[in-house]
């Protein structure tokens, strides 16, 4: 592993209980030119649903942009919110799709 990767990994973890949760993560400034008060990887998709998101900003924001336009789709068409394990659930058959390739003439 190269030194750089690996000082710049960002670990969370999470605990559940019966009514309620807590996650932690580590919060890294990439480079002393951030404004270190926008740098988060705690993220609200929609009004009782929350994330933790690790990895690369972008992928991450890109990911949570998905989770919420998901979210908000599906309470437009059902009428309450999307529960937390049919959005994680959605987000992984997106990205299993992407995964998958049919390519023609193949």
């Amino acid at each position: 592993r190269s030194k750089q990767w690996y000082q710049r990994r960002v670990r969370g973890i999470g605990v559940r209980g019966k009514d309620s949760a807590c996650v932690i993560t580590q919060r890294k400034i990439p480079d002393k030119l951030v404004d270190e008060e926008t740098v988060t990887h705690l993220y609200r998709v929609t009004k009782n649903t929350g994330c933790v998101m690790t990895g690369m900003v972008a992928d991450s924001d890109m990911q949570v942009q998905r989770a919420r336009y998901e979210a908000a789709e599906f309470k437009y068409q059902f009428g309450y919110d999307m529960p937390p394990d049919m959005i994680s659930k959605r987000l992984a058959d997106i990205g299993q799709s992407y995964t998958l390739c049919v390519c023609a003439g193949n």
